[in-house]
């Protein structure tokens, strides 16, 4: 039996003709950094494609060239196509907005996520050493990591792996100190604050910070984004919803706690439009004082920047009138003072760590529901400050002055350089070594001059993860979970010396080195490794 012209598959020129545009428009995409941003990129590319490919199937479906039995046999196809397709895989997206596909089975064997035992009390929470890693960033909130000399032979000398099982959801790093790991979690409904031995994996006790509906969903999970601090025998958390809390560390139980959506309010109808991926702003301690982001809204009650009485929770001072951003405050001396750096929505400013009075400020900026600033003020000793950002906006360097601005304030920021084009960290935050910057700039490791902006060297894509200076190694997590080092030279780089998998599935969660110990975790599996040293 001959077939009929009506039933031939042929495909008309001006369908061939929009693919070959479609394909020019994907690699022009795919090779030119369009917006500044390659999230921005990605989407539109696959904004095309599937509008490409749902014209096509759209076409087939309305087409005489096709017999009806023809295209239900395409219909059936594709569905079970798709079936599979999300049967076999988890699809989501990174952090640059590219389409990711993880295996629901075949991954490591892990323990669901360790009970909740009845707390002994038998924990003793020591004084942070030289080399713990106590709070978000590491004992001096810079990235670096002091007194450790890592073997980076991983052939001759693999890392121990101490052990790896499931952990609640969330995007919190481990604070470590004295050998125990605190952490935040989503379980079920409930927020915890959490405290594990970190050799062995042991729950020793959890307190619950929050429950109901949390924050987040969808692009970056669900669950707390902040990372807890260990300071002379407490924990101090902070909830995804804005609650403070000092726990006691022997067993988890509440000190005092704060509500900072109550003591600074925002409407429910306001709540999603202001916080839309929640709280991510890591406590901070100087002395006897807790440093947290409060919020709030204009018109009502809206602070930069509190200082709280870390023993009672008092409030010592507030300041700022910008809305918060996702960083998280640093304190450091600069021309001369003791200062607050705070990254809020649209501008950074510095503060009088006394008393908050307001320094010096400069434009950063953002909005926290599209281009949001994650990334934290780094002081540069006596006198600069370096901040970067990703969603097209890069990096800078100011100069702090101790003389009057020309908007009145007491102390002058300005520009000694901005580059769109250089370390545009977007969920991550620097390394400052001497006169060169370490980071992932839009998931590529960078290496730029501190005091030009110009880029030394740019290679290795790790995508959206995290990076520890540890003399004169770069420690990365990269997003696919996966640690990798980098030697930390300005010559002939990026030189990659060693990797192994930590963990399995997307991880943004920032890494722990305290001594030998390595601490990784992600939304569904945590691990510890002993690290070979020198």
């Amino acid at each position: 039996m001959s077939t009929s012209a009506t039933d031939r598959p042929t495909v008309p020129r001006w369908l061939l003709i929009g693919w070959a545009i479609v394909a020019a428009a994907f690699l022009v995409l795919r090779r030119v950094d369009v917006a500044g941003d390659p999230g921005v990129s990605n989407i539109i590319s696959l904004f095309v494609v599937l509008s490409a490919l749902l014209g096509t199937f759209a076409w087939f479906l309305l087409s005489k060239r096709f017999s009806v039995r023809r295209k239900l046999a395409g219909l059936v196809c594709v569905a079970v196509a798709l079936g599979v397709m999300l049967a076999l895989f988890r699809i989501g997206l990174g952090g640059d907005l590219g389409l990711r596909f993880e295996p629901r089975f075949g991954g490591p064997d892990t323990d669901p996520a360790v009970p909740i035992a009845e707390a002994s009390g038998a924990v003793r929470l020591p004084r942070a050493a030289a080399t713990d890693f106590p709070g978000f960033l590491g004992a001096s909130r810079d990235n670096r990591v002091v007194g450790v000399a890592l073997e980076t032979d991983l052939e001759a000398n693999p890392p121990q792996l101490l052990w790896r099982q499931g952990i609640g959801a969330g995007l919190a790093g481990f604070a470590v100190v004295g050998g125990y790991a605190a952490t935040l979690e989503h379980r079920g409904e409930e927020e915890l604050a959490t405290l594990y031995d970190a050799r062995t994996g042991a729950l020793l006790w959890a307190t619950v910070l929050d429950r109901g509906p949390l924050f987040g969903g969808g692009v970056i999970g669900s669950g707390p984004r902040t990372t807890p601090l260990i300071d002379d025998g407490r924990v101090f958390a902070h909830s995804v919803q804005g609650k403070i809390f000092a726990l006691d560390g022997s067993d988890g139980s509440v000190l005092w706690s704060r509500d900072l959506l109550s003591d600074y309010p925002v409407g429910e109808e306001e709540l999603a439009t202001t916080y839309p991926y929640g709280r991510s702003n890591s406590p901070v301690v100087v002395g006897d004082v807790l440093l947290v982001a409060p919020g709030g809204l204009p018109g009502r009650s809206l602070s930069s920047i509190a200082a709280l009485d870390k023993a009672t929770g008092a409030t010592l001072w507030e300041a700022g009138s910008h809305q918060i951003s996702m960083a998280t405050p640093q304190v450091a001396t600069l021309a001369g003072l003791d200062q607050v750096l705070v990254v809020n929505e649209d501008f950074a400013t510095g503060h009088d760590l006394s008393d908050g009075r307001l320094l010096w400020q400069l434009e950063l900026p953002g909005k926290t529901s599209s281009n949001a600033n994650v990334s934290n003020a780094v002081a540069v000793p006596p006198d600069r400050v370096f901040v970067s950002k990703g969603y097209g906006i890069g990096s800078a360097l100011w100069l702090i002055e101790a003389r009057p601005s020309p908007e009145g304030l007491p102390y002058t920021a300005t520009p000694l350089w901005q580059s769109q084009r250089v370390m545009r960290t977007k969920f991550t935050n620097v390394a400052v070594d001497g006169e060169h910057v370490y980071g992932l700039s839009e998931g590529v490791l960078e290496c730029i001059e501190l005091a030009t902006g110009e880029r030394v060297w740019k290679g290795g894509r790790y995508g959206h993860g995290h990076v520890l200076l540890v003399g004169g190694v770069l420690v990365v997590s990269t997003e696919d979970g996966e640690i990798v080092y980098v030697e930390a030279t300005p010559q002939d780089g990026p030189n990659e010396l060693a990797r192994f998998e930590a963990v399995s599935g997307q991880t943004w969660n920032p890494h722990a080195i305290a001594g030998d110990l390595l601490l990784v975790r992600n939304s569904q599996e945590a691990a510890a490794f002993r690290l070979p040293t020198r």
